[in-house]
């Protein structure tokens, strides 16, 4: 399943949690736990933004779900080093 949803965030680029969730049938638990297992792996990059971030002035607006306004949270993956 963490292969499922690394790509998944790698094809949407920009995503809604709950959506992902729902979209590959995971339940909090198991989003925690993959979400764990793609940070330390290095996979992908958690950004937390300050209140004050509007969205016109986000480089990822165009692509964006807008799931970060009411987090203040977004992951993105991390360029894979070869």
């Amino acid at each position: 399943m963490i292969e499922k949803v690394l790509e998944y965030i790698k094809d949407k680029r920009i995503i809604n949690i709950e959506k992902l969730k729902k979209d590959l049938n995971l339940s909090d638990e198991e989003w925690e736990l993959i979400l764990l297992q793609l940070k330390d792996l290095g996979y992908i990059k958690k950004e937390s933004f300050p209140e004050s971030i509007k969205c016109s002035s986000c480089p990822f607006a165009k692509s964006c779900s807008q799931g970060c306004l009411q987090s203040g949270i977004l992951y993105f993956v991390k360029p894979h080093k070869d």
